[in-house]
């Protein structure tokens, strides 16, 4: 991924969080980004093998950065269907304020650039 995604943003030093198996891909930016990376933070690490994903699949994630219902089912199934809707449209709507559209593409053109 280096660290072209931070580039992009305008970012001469970052944090890098991750979550569950996204940890791999925090992996690869802290050896790509070397000392720009100023600290990392893992939440609830899963397993750091790497696998391929595939296009319907990631569609479907990429869907629920455009439709508030895949959104909500996404979110809710990611959570085991344990929180009410009232505060998965809570989070909708905070990420409608502070999300940037188009971001996920982005990370996964730079994902898959090889």
């Amino acid at each position: 991924m280096r660290s072209r995604f931070a580039d992009q943003l305008g970012w001469p030093e970052f944090h890098v969080i991750s979550h569950s198996m996204g940890g791999k891909a925090a992996q690869k930016v802290a050896m790509d980004a070397g000392a720009r990376v100023q600290s990392g933070r893992r939440r609830h690490p899963g397993a750091g093998f790497g696998f391929a994903i595939r296009r319907s699949v990631f569609r479907f994630f990429a869907a629920a950065c455009e439709q508030d219902e895949t959104a909500l089912t996404l979110m809710g199934d990611s959570l085991g269907n344990r929180v009410s809707r009232t505060w998965l449209e809570l989070m909708l709507r905070r990420r409608a304020r502070y999300g940037k559209a188009g971001s996920i593409q982005e990370l996964y053109a730079l994902l898959h650039q090889g």
